[in-house]
């Protein structure tokens, strides 16, 4: 019957559609959601439930003036998220007072945790475990002394399988006292020369000069005779190399410095009895010289010791130390140099075809190092970007102190 305030009328409560099937199905349906209703009010005599409270509780739907299933009635296939049945490693039932969380949970669990189970089974959040040195590494990373037994990832990503003969000259040393090197992170890297790996006694004669490469490990220099020695004196307490007055040449592995390229070096004088190549090779190698120019001394690029191209305007000293670079375009004639990391002279100047440079401390077996000590030399075949040649002027600085 309708209330004082309401127009007679049919009621409210009705199938949402006018077939018989609906009727019974509503019907059913209502009978259910009364005796779940009545469980939920704890007295299964009381059968009086509003139709809010059944609302509330997610029985029932009232959209329209149609009652439908809730989300909570058992059979009734209503619509929505639903009561999420789950094992006990979820708690809640996704509504606002009850969300799911897990089993154990805490609103601020703390940093660097993990939910899971410890050694005994029982669920909850735990400490991650800490980070472990996969590999003990000895010496330098590049083939140049002995690495455990194990795979081994260099400092610039390379792969080093296990080695278990030292190289030429080299002895074991303290195990993970390498640290990444920055030559071999910029690309384009094609010879990379420093001696303070060499782990012998002052003034042992080598019979190898091995390249840091990170692609080509262990690649050695072979001397055309032993005469390249450690320095009789260290630089900034590193091991240096000394390739006394009229030494014959070593060999490089080859490399190509495809339309020009950048140079780095690190080198005491011995004297300045005519110019003496650093780097050389074959007809038209970018070569690199000590040279001199009446009373001063540079560093200069030669055509393959065929003719002067360009020199530094920054003078080196005999028996100090230094660093230089120099960047050349074969294709253009830019050429810049930069000397104790300050600029050192630029502009243009003949072009030719390069060809690779196969020679160290000569060139093409002649006008070699006389007495020369060298730190470091590194090539690059393509001319690097400011902010690249800063950061090996700055390793190089770092390392050697010039």
């Amino acid at each position: 019957m309708a209330g004082p305030n309401q127009i007679p009328g049919p009621t409210a409560i009705r199938s949402p559609t006018p077939d018989i099937k609906n009727h019974q199905t509503v019907l059913t349906q209502l009978k259910e959601t009364t005796e779940t209703a009545q469980r939920l009010r704890g007295n299964p005599n009381q059968s009086y439930v509003t139709l809010g409270e059944l609302i509330n509780a997610g029985i029932v739907k009232f959209l329209g003036g149609v009652i439908s299933p809730g989300d909570n009635i058992g059979g009734g296939g209503g619509g929505g998220s639903g009561t999420v049945h789950v094992a006990d490693s979820i708690t809640g039932d996704g509504s606002t007072g009850t969300p799911l969380q897990l089993d154990g949970d805490s609103a601020s669990p703390g940093n660097l945790k993990l939910y899971g189970t410890n050694g005994s089974g029982t669920k909850g959040w735990y400490t991650q475990p800490a980070a472990t040195s996969p590999l003990t590494t000895k010496g330098d990373l590049y083939g140049h002394t002995t690495v455990d037994a194990r795979i081994a990832v260099g400092s610039n990503g390379q792969v080093l399988t296990a080695d278990s003969t030292a190289a030429p000259g080299v002895s074991w040393q303290t195990p993970g006292s390498v640290t990444p090197a920055l030559p071999g992170t910029i690309p384009d890297l094609v010879c990379w020369f420093e001696f303070d790996n060499i782990n012998s006694a002052a003034g042992k004669v080598q019979t190898g000069l091995f390249d840091r490469t990170p692609w080509r490990p262990g690649a050695a220099a072979s001397l055309a005779s032993s005469t390249a020695q450690i320095s009789s004196t260290q630089l900034n307490s590193l091991n240096t190399v000394t390739f006394p007055a009229g030494s014959a040449f070593p060999l490089v592995p080859s490399f190509a410095m495809a339309g020009g390229g950048t140079y780095f070096v690190v080198i005491n004088a011995a004297s300045n009895s005519g110019n003496q190549a650093i780097v050389g090779g074959s007809a038209n190698c970018m070569s690199l010289y000590l040279q001199t120019s009446g009373a001063a001394n540079h560093i200069g690029l030669v055509n393959g010791s065929t003719a002067i191209l360009t020199a530094s305007t920054a003078s080196w000293v005999v028996g100090t130390w230094f660093q230089a670079n120099v960047t050349y375009n074969s294709a253009t004639g830019a050429f810049a140099y930069r000397q104790v990391r300050a600029a050192a002279n630029s502009g243009t100047t003949s072009t030719f075809t390069v060809t690779p440079c196969t020679f160290f401390a000569s060139d093409n077996g002649t006008s070699t190092l006389s007495g020369a000590k060298i730190a470091a030399f590194i090539a690059y075949n393509r001319i690097l970007s400011g902010t690249e040649i800063t950061n090996v002027e700055n390793y190089l600085f770092a390392k050697w102190g010039v």
